[in-house]
């Protein structure tokens, strides 16, 4: 599907994962759903398997990627990978690049022990104002976070476990940058002179926030709709700005 850059709409839930060898075709560089910019809804199968990526030989030599599986899906709002096992796999590159429109990701379960590279994996992920990435173990040796959350700009909490670190990764340029409200967990905020690994921590001057089964208060909202004659009651973890477009769920508008 890469460079379907007109579909709006898939539903791939009947779709037998089983036998999938590989998402990213090595000899034009592309990815799975890469470049999808106007696809909004996504369905994917309840048990997306990835249990034989990577397992052939014949495919370049073993393609233990995800790399850029969903980079450029700019009007995607939801994506439901909770339940995916990745725990065999080695690359996550621009995995969520570019997905502007993403305001959750739930990857908080993912066993990413094998991976070596989380580089761009949400750049230019504009919409996220949160991610739990609790109980990732901590990064290996010569792993890659480069650019990890650039440009996450909405981004204010990004939760781990107690036990991260990044004492030995190979590269984390950029890391941070354009991370303009994000919030560590002694409240220090975004300083653009200091956007790599130094800040990848919580307490201490780092951007980052310890949390296990993390919990987080949500807040009761009660809003009076433009018709004058409908008022929704919802309770969010997000602050609703005053006059902002609001569509609760099963609304047309």
């Amino acid at each position: 599907f890469a460079d379907c850059s007109n579909l709006k709409t898939l539903d791939l839930s009947g779709f037998d994962t089983s036998s999938l060898l590989t998402v990213y075709y090595t000899p034009q560089s592309r990815s799975m759903f890469e470049g999808c910019s106007s696809l909004v809804t996504l369905v994917l199968p309840e048990q997306f398997d990835l249990s034989k990526i990577g397992s052939s030989s014949a495919v370049t030599g073993g393609n233990y990627y995800l790399r850029n599986m969903f980079k450029g899906c700019s009007s995607l709002r939801e994506l439901d990978v909770s339940t995916w096992n990745i725990s065999g796999i080695q690359s996550m590159e621009s995995m969520f690049s570019d997905c502007a429109s993403l305001t959750e990701l739930d990857v908080s379960d993912w066993d990413v022990s094998s991976c070596k590279s989380f580089s761009n994996m949400f750049k230019g992920c504009t919409s996220l104002y949160l991610l739990d990435l609790s109980k990732w173990s901590g990064t290996q040796t010569g792993v890659a976070i480069g650019n990890m959350f650039n440009g996450c700009t909405l981004l204010e909490s990004v939760f781990v476990s107690s036990v991260w670190t990044t004492a030995s990764v190979s590269g984390s340029t950029n890391m941070f940058f354009g991370c303009t409200s994000i919030k560590g967990e002694d409240g220090t905020t975004y300083d653009a002179s200091s956007v790599d690994k130094t800040r990848a921590h919580n307490g201490d001057g780092g951007y980052l926030r310890v949390g296990t089964d993390v919990e987080i208060d949500p807040t009761p909202y009660v809003i009076w709709c433009a018709d004058n004659t409908t008022l929704y009651f919802l309770v969010s973890t997000r602050d609703l700005v005053a006059g902002s477009k609001f569509t609760p769920d099963g609304a047309d508008t």
